[in-house]
């Protein structure tokens, strides 16, 4: 998807293991991960790699999702998906907000080799007219879209239904207007 809509632009892609990247050393001016650091196995790891390839006084620039409590989002996938399918299918949903603790982060960047580690929470505040058209198109995304797929009519409605619910006063019947919430680390390679 991401070459398809950089049509044009000069752009280059690689799929790679974050904690092995095939780049030689000081290679870019700057990193940025969006929503990857908290589902890394080795996180010192992988940014230890990344300060590798950003050049002397570049800079990496990280996102994660804060904790569940402050993520309307993914609670309401949680309690749905946990009712409809099991559990066990909760467990994708709820890796994206298992790094929320913005010392720990700042910790990890700075055992990395990063200096001057700045962790600032930022929230955005989402909103979608149509919440039905959304959960619908969020569905097709999620680690259950082959399951839901599967669902019969009725089922696969209670299962919406289900999770515009559990977005609690965030959804007014039929927009969406809830808060994502996010830790943004700013770091920087020494010169």
């Amino acid at each position: 998807m991401a070459k398809e809509r950089s049509a044009g632009l000069d752009a280059m892609f690689h799929s790679a293991d974050a904690q092995v990247l095939p780049f030689e050393d000081e290679s870019f001016d700057a990193v940025i991960c969006q929503q990857g650091l908290q589902v890394f196995p080795d996180k010192l790891g992988a940014l230890s790699e990344c300060l590798r390839v950003i050049e002397p006084g570049g800079q990496a620039v990280f996102c994660t999702a804060r904790g569940l409590e402050e993520n309307p989002l993914m609670q309401a996938q949680i309690t749905a998906f946990g009712r409809h399918f099991g559990e066990e299918t909760t467990g994708a949903i709820r890796a994206v907000c298992g790094f929320p603790d913005p010392d720990e982060m700042r910790s990890v960047f700075e055992g990395a080799g990063f200096e001057q580690v700045a962790v600032e929470k930022v929230i955005l505040d989402l909103e979608a007219e149509d919440g039905f058209a959304f959960v619908n198109g969020l569905m097709m995304a999620t680690p259950v879209a082959d399951r839901k797929a599967a669902m019969n009519p009725a089922d696969r409605a209670t299962l919406h239904d289900d999770i515009l619910k559990g977005f609690g006063a965030c959804y007014d019947d039929a927009a969406l207007r809830f808060p994502h919430s996010a830790n943004v680390v700013v770091a920087s390679r020494s010169v």
